[in-house]
Formats: C-alpha cells, structure tokens, sequence
C-alpha cells in the first residue's frame, strides 16, 4: 500500500463501501494488524477505485475485490516505531477494534497521535 501510494482492501462483502467517506485532502493513518499506526497522509482523491496488486495470495495470484483509494504518504513508520494500540490509549485514544476505515472523532488526541508519529519519523 506505501509504496503504491493507496489505501487499500480487499474480500469484503460491500465491496469499495468500507473505503469511501474521505475527501480529498483528509488526513488519513494506516494501521497494520498486529504493529500499530504505520502511516500518515493525505487523501488524493476520494473515488474509490478497483484495484489490484497489493494483496496476493502464497502463490502470486490476486485476491479477490480488491480496491484502493489514492493517498500521498507522507510518514511511513518502520514497524519496530509503529504506535501500538497501548501507546494510542497512553496518549488519550482508543482505536476502535474492528474498523476498516473510520474518522477520529477526538480531534485533540489525534493531533498528539500525529505528532508523535511526526516524532518517530525523524
């Protein structure tokens, strides 16, 4: 997903559903199961689009309704300084379990979360 620049899913029975709601020039964080916030950038463009190449199976071969929405990352953390899930809540928020693609409603804790994504990065 860094490197081609998306934020994508995949095999979800309501298809691109999960990804749309954004505008362009949101700001958008990528968290990886089992690592942690990984990402931060801006929405290029809001249309969510069928997609290909970023989730293939042991074989090489595409998974199933794959799409993606154009992002421009700007941070990409390693996995060994992603935030975790503990560290989020050490600073004030409590990502939600479960969510594919949602908004932080708490606008103060995710400008810290940004910042210190932004301190990672350095």
């Amino acid at each position: 997903m860094f490197e081609n620049n998306v934020a994508a899913i995949w095999d979800y029975d309501d298809g691109p559903k999960r990804l749309e709601g954004s505008e362009e020039g949101d700001t958008i964080m990528a968290y990886v199961n089992k690592q942690g916030l990984r990402a931060l950038g801006t929405i290029k463009d809001s249309e969510v689009k069928k997609g290909e190449g970023i989730f293939l199976d042991e074989e090489g071969k595409q998974q199933p309704e794959e799409y993606h929405l154009e992002v421009e990352w700007e941070i990409i953390l390693s996995e060994e300084k992603a935030l975790t899930v503990s560290k989020d809540k050490d600073i004030g928020y409590n990502l939600p379990y479960k969510v594919t693609f949602g908004r932080m409603l708490q606008g103060k804790s995710a400008k810290k979360i940004e910042e210190e994504m932004r301190k990672r990065a350095e």
